[in-house]
């Protein structure tokens, strides 16, 4: 079970989704502190396969890869069953149909 399933059980009228960028924004996997943590890259290569190009939500060009693109038609899914709840994308990736982007800024605010 998901935190999204949690919180629709939970009755929640708004779920502010977080970090669901699904994509790897400036071509890194990981935060700036991975490289000192880990002493690996945290960028991706751009010549693998593996990487597809999209669109993020302020329609910047962004890599993927399948496994995010299905993760992403898992959330669209649940929040297809679920129109009585406000879904809020408060990441930079991609966008997730069902939702409305919003900056983290202004949920806080709420």
């Amino acid at each position: 079970m998901s935190n999204i399933d949690i919180a629709i059980k939970l009755k929640t009228k708004i779920i502010g989704l977080l970090g669901q960028d699904l994509a790897y924004l400036d071509h890194k996997t990981h935060s700036d502190s991975y490289i000192e943590i880990y002493g690996k890259s945290n960028y991706i290569s751009l010549n693998s396969k593996v990487y597809k190009e999209a669109l993020n939500v302020k329609k910047e060009k962004v890599y993927t890869t399948t496994g995010f693109i299905n993760f992403k038609y898992n959330i669209e899914s649940l929040i297809s069953k679920n129109s009585n709840i406000v879904f809020l994308n408060c990441s930079n990736g991609l966008p997730i149909e069902g939702t409305t982007y919003t900056n983290i800024k202004n949920i806080i605010n709420l």
